[in-house]
């Protein structure tokens, strides 16, 4: 290569390192109200602030300066906002992308790497197999009481959902389109409930695009 590819091709690699490390640490802030969230209704659950401190890896000391701090994440959305973010982090992070001050430049033109062949950026869940139904007319789920969700759709030791309590309703949703084969979609939602909940659903792009079809005419209103 040239000195002029050289030079276009290092400077790629800066910008995209220092790209995803401003996304990192947005992600990162993001994290931390959400920890501090999920601990503060974990203590108003009543559950002791020692085993709040083992299952969050700090000291009994730090959950009470957590409790006793401002609230932080909107309470209505944090449980869908942490299944959003572990389950798939690549679309967390690409939320983050705005902001970013670097510019890729080079006198007297911009442009991204063009010299360099590099392999397609693939994220994990590219290859995982989401499902939706064909028609929202074959969900049948109950509207209301206690859901108990299968292994595979929420691998929490006792995934029970709470269809009187929006938060859990929302995050039930969320992951039973996410993660729930067909039969489970048909199963455990509502076509209903899924309309109203569509909105303020948070899925992976893949997941995202088999859902849209069905529930374009929410959008649209």
């Amino acid at each position: 290569m040239s000195r002029d590819e050289d030079w276009q091709s290092a400077l790629a690699y800066v910008s995209d390192a220092a790209e995803r490390l401003h996304q990192v640490r947005a992600l990162e802030r993001e994290l931390v109200d959400l920890v501090g969230t999920a601990t503060r209704s974990a203590v108003a659950l009543g559950v002791p602030g020692w085993l709040v401190a083992k299952a969050g890896g700090v000291t009994p000391g730090r959950v009470s300066q957590i409790v006793a701090a401002p609230g932080g994440a909107d309470a209505g959305d944090w449980r869908a906002r942490v299944w959003e973010v572990t389950d798939s982090p690549a679309d967390a992070l690409r939320r983050h992308r705005g902001g970013f001050a670097g510019v890729m430049t080079y006198p007297p033109y911009e442009q991204r790497r063009t010299s360099v062949s590099v392999a397609p950026r693939l994220n994990y869940t590219d290859g995982f197999p989401y499902a939706a139904p064909e028609s929202l007319d074959e969900l049948h789920g109950p509207t209301s009481g206690q859901v108990r969700v299968p292994a595979h759709v929420d691998p929490h030791p006792d995934p029970v959902f709470s269809l009187e309590v929006e938060s859990s309703r929302r995050a039930m949703y969320a992951a039973v389109m996410r993660a729930g084969t067909v039969d489970d979609q048909r199963e455990l939602l509502d076509a209903g409930l899924v309309r109203e909940l569509w909105p303020s659903i948070h899925l992976p792009a893949r997941a995202h695009e088999l859902w849209a079809p069905l529930l374009a005419d929410v959008a649209a209103n």
